[in-house]
């Protein structure tokens, strides 16, 4: 793996019930060197955002979670968001194309990775808090690599299905680990300009008039983007803008 720190501690198990339950355990019992790598063949009780289960065919996806220390105060966390969500994207554009994709690749606020409007890969980080800081981060990633089929979810994808070919997962792994570190480092060094602009720039239905829904209600609106806090910005039909957190809202399709 050529890598600084990320993946250079890999705890690589056959099964278990959610990588980020393992990290979290871990954090708790030991003092964990940053970039430890939680890979698992299966897991069973995959955690996804908004309280949804992560649900990943055994031995054919990457389910996984990496172990950072990102010094960020709460009111920037979004930015270790933008991190993981970048390298994603890299990785999956480096392994497919966006050619041979048929469509851009893109990032759904706030960080699953979709392609021709179908998912490919989701996030799920938690973090544990010191007053105003960030202390560590478990970062879950779950990346549909080899399966085909998916139960019935009609919006799912993978790089097989996308590319035709059959990925080997311990180079996919290195690879990811590569591309997130790539953009870890740039956090890092204070190139918040840059992840700002990187992460806009790929923001899924950017410029686009879709369908959303809060409290049940739902309206049309423009995404224009995302604040500092990562609150996504939607512009209303009478010209205002107004912030959503991510459990506020949710996007319902085009209009």
């Amino acid at each position: 793996m050529q890598t600084l720190f990320i993946g250079q501690n890999l705890v690589r198990l056959a099964s278990v019930d959610s990588t980020n339950n393992y990290a979290l355990q871990l954090l708790k019992d030991t003092q964990v060197m940053e970039g430890t790598l939680i890979w698992a063949l299966e897991q069973t009780k995959g955690r996804g955002q908004r309280e949804n289960n992560w649900l990943a065919e055994p031995f054919q996806n990457l389910t996984m979670s990496i172990i950072l220390y990102p010094d960020l105060t709460v009111r920037r966390q979004f930015y270790l968001t933008k991190v993981i969500a970048l390298g994603l994207e890299t990785f999956v554009s480096e392994l497919i194309g966006k050619k041979d994709a048929g469509s851009d690749i893109k990032i759904k606020w706030p960080n699953d990775i979709y392609v021709s409007d179908k998912k490919i890969a989701g996030v799920l980080i938690e973090n544990n808090l010191r007053a105003e800081q960030i202390f560590s981060s478990v970062i879950g990633i779950g990346l549909n690599v080899n399966q085909k089929k998916f139960n019935g979810l009609s919006n799912a994808t993978s790089l097989q299905i996308l590319s035709n070919t059959v990925f080997d997962l311990s180079d996919c792994l290195s690879r990811l680990c590569e591309h997130i570190e790539a953009r870890y480092l740039q956090l890092k060094a204070n190139k918040m300009e840059l992840l700002d602009s990187d992460y806009e720039e790929r923001l899924y239905k950017l410029g686009e008039l879709g369908d959303y829904e809060k409290d049940g209600k739902r309206f049309g609106a423009i995404l224009t983007g995302v604040n500092e806090q990562g609150k996504l910005l939607l512009k209303q039909e009478n010209g205002e803008i107004s912030e959503y957190g991510f459990k506020e809202i949710t996007f319902c399709g085009n209009s």
